[in-house]
């Protein structure tokens, strides 16, 4: 089968969300893939985007040159996105596939070509004042086109459930296969990580992810404040680990005193070996989202034994399982006794931990791949 991966998600220095999970979707293909043609297609007018997708790439598709190639363009990444259908199917290079596999909304492919595009949430929808107005309007539009795929691949059953009630989508043609999730364990040994209790000599409570309004931050921060008020937890500290994001200099000026007080530390983008060095050294990781298609930090926290403070909202509570402690992050007095909870209750985050390391067993990249696999076969004998 000859297959057209859209990896034009790849071209962003600092990779996440959807990106991420490409990236490691596409690695793991590359690994497990013996018998099909899978060509990357890249396209970025910018050069340096072009020149970093190479560096990344190039050397894995050489390990199987037979089967691995890489297809790159030039185009302004905004036109292509409006115009990328007709581009693809007015390209003669672009007649001989017999599927595409864009893994997000933006879906494009040449002309009578077996479609299948991820789904990774639907927060759009549901929570579309979270997003910035050109975002919206972005989503809205990319909603429709995703929507022309043969076949969805979503995170999670939740994403599965809420795209037949929004969409209306037949469930046959929704394949749920879940991401995968990296040995940070491994890396950190690799790489000799240490952890990073030389940023604050204080226990601190972790929050890994953009600093969005869907991400609850403002409940975080909230609860946070009322949390040292209390003179048993005075003495912790809140790591914000992420990019800030819409609405997140409203917070900012909301919590200065916090901040300036390093009570509050925003570390910004952090990268793979400053968030395992994170977590190696949290006291516990909160992840309060109203809405998520799936979260890969609480995962990522059960690999080093980390305690997991979660929302029980959207797919989070199918992810984490019974290896978190969930609640409600509508209800604020409720959050502030969840955290106190799982901080002085030592059996607790002895168990939390204890089924943590079980809890993200479940999840690997190669049986990600694996499964993607299989459906491209399935689709392509259709």
């Amino acid at each position: 089968m000859n297959i057209l991966f859209d990896a034009r998600v790849l071209g962003e220095e600092h990779i996440s969300g959807v990106g991420f999970c490409a990236q490691h979707l596409l690695q793991s293909l590359l690994e497990v893939n013996t018998k099909h043609q899978i060509t990357l297609f890249f396209n970025a007018s910018n050069q340096k985007a072009r020149e970093r997708f190479l560096a990344k790439w190039v050397p894995l598709v050489g390990n199987r040159p037979d089967l691995h190639k890489i297809v790159i363009k030039k185009l302004p990444n905004k036109i292509f996105s409006f115009g990328g259908n007709y581009y693809l199917r007015n390209h003669q290079e672009f007649a001989d596939y017999d599927l595409v596999h864009c893994p997000h909304l933006n879906l494009v492919s040449p002309q009578s070509v077996l479609k299948i595009a991820t789904v990774h949430d639907v927060s759009f929808v549901f929570f579309p004042e979270f997003l910035a107005p050109k975002v919206r309007i972005w989503h809205r539009w990319m909603s429709r086109q995703v929507r022309q795929a043969d076949f969805l691949i979503t995170s999670s059953y939740q994403t599965k459930e809420d795209l037949l009630k929004v969409w209306g989508i037949s469930s046959e043609k929704i394949q749920v296969i879940y991401p995968g999730v990296e040995d940070l364990v491994s890396v950190s040994l690799s790489l000799g990580v240490d952890s990073a209790r030389e940023m604050t000599k204080s226990p601190y409570i972790l929050h890994l992810g953009s600093l969005e309004p869907r991400k609850n931050i403002s409940g975080l921060l909230a609860a946070f404040r009322d949390l040292i008020m209390d003179p048993d937890f005075a003495d912790y500290n809140l790591v914000l680990a992420g990019q800030p994001a819409y609405q997140f200099a409203r917070l900012q000026r909301q919590y200065e005193d916090l901040i300036d007080q390093k009570r509050v530390i925003l570390t910004g983008y952090v990268d793979q070996s400053q968030k395992i060095s994170l977590l190696k050294a949290a006291s516990l990781l909160v992840y309060p989202s109203f809405y998520e298609g799936f979260g890969f930090p609480p995962l990522e926290a059960m690999q080093f034994g980390v305690p997991v403070l979660a929302s029980n909202q959207g797919s989070i509570p199918e992810i984490v399982g019974e290896a978190g402690l969930l609640f409600d992050p509508y209800d604020q007095s409720g959050f502030v006794d969840s955290l106190k909870k799982i901080v002085v209750d030592t059996n607790l985050r002895i168990h939390l931990s204890q089924l943590g390391y079980k809890q993200v067993k479940k999840f690997s990249w190669d049986k990600t791949a694996s499964q993607v696999l299989e459906l491209y076969e399935r689709v392509g004998a259709i």
